[in-house]
């Protein structure tokens, strides 16, 4: 048996916490900032800002601007969904067309220079543009606001050892 651990406690302490409610975890029904606070605990994005507000990769391990409206991104291999099938290109494309055409999407304006994506192999998605990509991030405006598209690229898979700002390792599923 293990002995009772004594506990230091200040009876004059306040607890605070705070709960907000998604109208929907569907990342392109996503309504309010408090829904994509909840969704970044459940979903990976293509790319993400660090704390300098500097693009970083995510699923996306690395991207070119090939010319003012064509961006490709690398993406990252080795990433399974929760139920073990794989994330490839066919599956970023998938998503980021659910957030252009799905009817219910409130996030298809976020994209909206967006023409196409198409598929250049497994690990590999072309995506482009109706206009040249400038904007205030410079070459990266266009992955920046891929980002924007937020989520529902990857269900609940984390790489192993993440700590924020740390992506290496394989998948680990939570």
């Amino acid at each position: 048996t293990t002995a009772p651990v004594a506990v230091k406690y200040d009876p004059a302490a306040i607890l605070k916490y705070g709960t907000v409610q998604a109208v929907s975890l569907d990342p392109v029904k996503q309504g309010s900032p408090c829904e994509v606070t909840q969704m970044r605990l459940i979903y990976d994005t293509l790319t993400r800002f660090d704390l300098d507000n500097k693009l970083q990769p995510m699923l996306a391990q690395s991207w070119t601007l090939d010319s003012p409206t064509v961006l490709t991104m690398k993406l990252r291999t080795g990433v399974k969904f929760q139920d073990g099938t794989a994330f490839d290109a066919d599956a970023a494309k998938f998503n980021l067309d659910r957030v252009l055409t799905d009817p219910v999407s409130n996030t298809k304006a976020l994209l909206s220079m967006v023409d196409n994506v198409a598929v250049v192999d497994p690990s590999t998605i072309k995506i482009t543009m109706k206009f040249a990509s400038g904007g205030p991030r410079g070459p990266n405006h266009a992955p920046a606001l891929v980002h924007r598209a937020r989520h529902g690229l990857l269900d609940d898979a984390m790489p192993s050892g993440t700590k924020d700002g740390d992506r290496e390792g394989g998948v680990q599923l939570r």
